[in-house]
């Protein structure tokens, strides 16, 4: 017979200690047979052992509604209310009985309350916690009961983390790789790394964790939680990128693939952007301008630095534009944008073209509102409302007494009229909105901006009001976009353009010649004429201001300003000095004789001389001293009165840091030269410009886009990162190549028989002006005819101009660019003799332009830094220097000759030199010819010319 359980069995005892799983079964079994007595306190002994979390729910319930009954029958109505709370069978039914016996005291009451809130929002786990701290075993049974259902059939991520939950608990290892499989893949659609990643460190803690998932890239899951943050914070674009680098980084690309998927869904990548323009207005697919154009999107949203040299043909303002334009839109504060250009035709093309053209695309495809473009530019392109009025009242008074004299005054009224219809016409006076014809360089030098010192009401300064604002595209050349920089760190700040805190990204176009825009801002110089103005202004600040001064300061300020005028006063007379000794100081020399530290170099009518400091270093001290007396007390009147102009607190500090660097040659080159527009001219030369523009332009938090044509030298980008301070930190430079069939569609010519343009005589001149006639003939004009300097230019055309049948253009100094190049486009013959800047930024597609002649391989033109160059280069300075420069330019204007895949042309260049033996330029400059086969012999050009066309 069997005998009834008792918690004081020996043998019970023992199996509840030892063995409470097999308790627990008899337990189950024999429940009912049990004393009401004995069945208390066995349920009370297991209640303090987790087996009991896994006793059957129906049978803990006939448990405590046995005991609950038994104590109502023995009147102990608190122990029957207390076990019937135990009898509950879901949340619904303790929530019933919470209300119906009032058992627990008050705080116990709305802790079970709150554990059936997590229940009903589905917090499972929370719940069983908080079941358990309470003691309530019901709760936990039932929700396992209710977990246990829910993983049989878990698809959802919440079923699927409770499924795993449940499998954790019941050490089920298939069941939680299974589920932890499926979690991955829903979670990562999601982009929920994070609360992936706090999975497996449960399953992990837990000692359960399967190999799959212990191993890389799981472990590796908290590289993705910065991605992660981004896109929740709806950051897609960064959150791409920040993918974008973990790929580079060799992150798991099955992983990151399923990312990129998400995120794409609400980005738009330009090649989305060109593949939508070639569906819907057939624009040309170009597979390096989509990867031009997506390198340079990662670059924004990295903050990088990136150097591209895309070939012509490539497509280089959209491949920066597209980016640079879906960042704007995609970005919640909007910054500016700065596009600066080495010539005035590319910053046109991206004003009245590109830029016009991509906002009207952005508008069309994706309902984008166009982001509006100003040009900067500097003082002399624009008119002072406060000078123009001054010039009409100085035109309105020769009027009237050459009438009197009835002597012509027609066109002195057609100025006057003209300037006040500009005046109110155009919105900032710009000089593109005058007629040269009427406004001449001479009236316009008298309106322009250049000495303009209104403080309002004039429309420079608005201009310059609305600039220093812009929100939008700014396009410059690189002078200001340095200048701008310059004045950002400079010791009296004063912004170009808005601060660099309000620019998103800055985009270098043409940056082969960033370099020469760097000496230009970068040297500090004055002239004599300077200094005599800047007595002058002085003079004048102090005769205004004397007799204005506030009472309340009255004595110090006196004090100040009548000790400034004595200093002033006392400068003037080391100004005279100055003028009157420094032909004394000056004596003849050629650079490489520099070599004493007593002497600088001085430019003189193109010859070179050098100042001789022992007999000038004194007195440039002086003056210096005397400056910075000046400086000083402009600055404590400046405390009281907050009135001394900007520009006079510049020019002093400019002065004394001239001034001061003569006496200190380490990193420049000081010098002096005599200019017959500024007199004699003091300037400090840096030997490099590449540390200046590493630190101030390359090194920038914005991401700064360098992009060009020509970009490398001997195939290599060495020479340009060397010169432009682009070092190892910024992004690897990319070279974009196009897909025109130079050696099918381009002819090269170097003809041996020409003369050497080492000795430019009358004999040169003639015969290189026959062989031009000849390639003229040969394409029936439809020439572009560069020279390296004004002379040569001057002479062939004189010989040329009335030799050939077709329309001869000529660059001089002072005709306008624009206005040459589109005479040149209208008239399909016509030939261009030009310089300078038509090396590059010249444009004209199709027939117009056939033939591209260089007279003369263009070398660059010396000055101080380049001559400190070479020097230092020693035996290498042709490979090192002069051929990197030259090779540069002439593949620039190479290039604008095949502008497009169906153009055809001819490459000319008559520098006999090439045909030298060992000459060291030769094997550079056919490489950089090649594909195109080189003909020396005009004959043989001919026929093939024929055959091409």
């Amino acid at each position: 017979m069997k005998t009834q359980l008792a918690i004081t069995d020996p043998i019970f005892k023992e199996m509840l200690r030892d063995e409470p799983e097999r308790a627990l079964e008899r337990l189950e079994l024999e429940f009912e047979t049990i004393e009401i007595s004995e069945l208390s306190k066995i349920i009370a002994s297991l209640e303090k052992y987790d087996i009991i979390y896994q006793m059957d729910l129906t049978v803990y319930h006939q448990i405590y509604y046995r005991i609950a009954m038994y104590k109502k029958e023995k009147q102990d109505m608190m122990s029957f209310r207390h076990h019937m709370i135990k009898t509950a069978k879901t949340k619904a039914e303790l929530s019933e009985y919470l209300n119906q016996y009032d058992v627990f005291n008050a705080k116990k009451v709305k802790q079970l309350k709150k554990a059936v809130e997590l229940e009903t929002k589905g917090l499972y786990e929370e719940a069983i916690t908080a079941y358990k701290q309470l003691k309530y075993i019901p709760g936990v049974l039932w929700l396992n009961s209710t977990i246990q259902e829910i993983a049989k059939h878990a698809t959802s991520i919440s079923d699927l983390k409770i499924a795993l939950m449940f499998d954790i608990q019941h050490v089920k290892k298939d069941e939680i790789l299974l589920h932890l499989k499926q979690l991955e893949k829903k979670l990562i659609a999601q982009f929920e790394i994070t609360e992936f990643y706090s999975l497996l460190v449960r399953v992990k803690k837990a000692g359960l964790l399967p190999k799959r998932y212990s191993e890389y890239p799981y472990s590796d899951l908290s590289l993705l939680f910065s991605a992660e943050d981004l896109f929740k914070k709806q950051e897609y674009y960064p959150a791409y990128f920040e993918l974008k680098q973990l790929s580079k980084r060799m992150f798991h690309q099955g992983i990151l693939t399923k990312l990129f998927d998400v995120v794409s869904k609400h980005i738009i990548l330009p090649k989305a952007v060109f593949k939508e323009l070639f569906r819907s207005k057939g624009y040309i697919l170009r597979k390096n301008q989509i990867f031009m154009s997506q390198s340079i999107q990662e670059a924004l949203y990295t903050n990088n630095t990136i150097m591209i040299e895309a070939a012509v043909g490539i497509g280089k303002s959209y491949g920066y534009l597209v980016p640079a334009l879906l960042k704007r839109h995609a970005s919640r504060e909007k910054k500016a944008i700065i596009i600066s250009t080495s010539s005035l035709v590319l910053q046109d093309q991206l004003i009245d073209k590109d830029i016009p053209n991509m906002n009207t695309v952005f508008q069309e495809l994706y309902g984008y509102e166009p982001v509006h473009a100003i040009m900067g530019k500097g003082k002399t392109n624009f008119g002072c409302s406060q000078r123009i009025r001054k010039y009409i009242e100085q035109v309105r008074k020769e009027i009237k007494p050459a009438k009197r004299k009835n002597q012509p005054f027609t066109q002195l009224v057609k100025i006057k009229n003209y300037l006040m219809d500009f005046l109110t016409r155009s919105p900032f006076l710009d000089k593109n909105d005058v007629d040269s014809k009427i406004i001449t360089p001479e009236i316009w030098r008298e309106i322009n901006a250049d000495k303009c010192v209104c403080k309002n009401k004039c429309k420079y300064v608005f201009y310059r009001e609305t600039l220093g604002t812009h929100n939008g595209i700014i396009v410059c050349n690189h002078q200001q976009l340095l200048a701008h920089i310059r004045n950002e760190n400079a010791v009296v700040p004063k912004n170009i353009f808005p601060a660099l805190d309000q620019v998103d990204s800055i985009i270098i176009d043409e940056a082969h010649k960033l370099e020469d825009a760097a000496k230009t801002i970068f040297t500090s110089s004055f002239t004599l004429r300077s200094l005599k103005e800047f007595y002058n202004h002085i003079q004048q600040f102090y005769k205004d201001k004397r007799h204005v001064i506030p009472m309340s300061h009255d004595e110090v300020v006196s004090r100040y300003f009548k000790k400034l005028h004595h200093t002033n006063l006392l400068f003037k007379e080391q100004i005279d000095i100055l003028e009157n000794k420094i032909l004394s100081w000056v004596i003849p020399a050629s650079f490489e004789e520099q070599d004493s530290k007593n002497e600088l170099l001085l430019e003189r009518d193109g010859g070179r001389y050098k100042l001789h400091l022992d007999s000038s270093n004194k007195h440039l001290h002086k003056m210096s001293k005397q400056l910075q007396v000046i400086q000083g007390l402009m600055e404590n009147i400046n405390y009281h009165e907050e009135d001394v102009p900007y520009r006079l607190r510049l020019q002093v500090s400019n002065f004394i840091d001239v001034i001061q660097r003569f006496n200190q040659h380490d990193g420049y080159i000081s010098f002096v030269e005599k200019s017959n527009g500024e007199g004699w001219i003091f300037s400090n030369m840096r030997k490099s410009y590449s540390s200046i523009l590493n630190q101030q332009l390359m090194s920038l938090p914005q991401p700064v886009i360098l992009v060009s044509g020509t970009l490398r030298v001997h195939n290599s980008f060495t020479y340009m990162k060397k010169q432009l301070g682009y070092t190892k930190q910024f992004s690897q430079p990319y070279y974009l190549n196009n897909t025109f069939d130079y050696k099918r569609n381009r002819l090269a010519y170097i003809p041996k028989h020409l003369p050497s343009p080492s000795h430019r005589d009358d004999e040169y001149y003639l015969k290189i002006t026959t062989e031009i006639i000849r390639l003229l003939h040969l394409t029936q004009g439809r020439s572009l005819i560069l020279f390296t300097n004004f002379k040569d230019l001057e002479e062939v055309y004189s010989r040329l101009k009335f030799s050939v049948p077709y329309k001869l253009l000529k660059q001089t100094k002072h005709n306008d660019t624009e206005k040459l190049i589109h005479e040149f486009k209208l008239n399909k013959n016509a030939c261009l003799l030009a310089s300078g800047a038509f090396f590059e930024g010249f444009d004209v597609p199709g027939e117009s332009l056939e033939n591209v002649i260089v007279v003369k391989l263009p070398y660059p033109v010396l000055d101080p830094v380049l001559e400190e160059e070479i020097k230092q280069a020693g035996k290498d300075r042709m490979k090192n220097v002069l051929l990197p420069k030259m090779n540069i330019l002439l593949n620039q204007a190479m290039g604008r000759l095949i502008r497009k895949e169906t153009d055809k042309g001819l490459v000319s260049i008559l520098d006999s030199r090439l045909h030298r033996q060992g000459y060291p330029a030769t094997k550079l400059i056919v490489s950089s010819v090649k594909p195109s086969k080189i003909y020396t012999q005009y004959e043989e050009l001919e026929t093939e010319w024929q055959l091409l066309r």
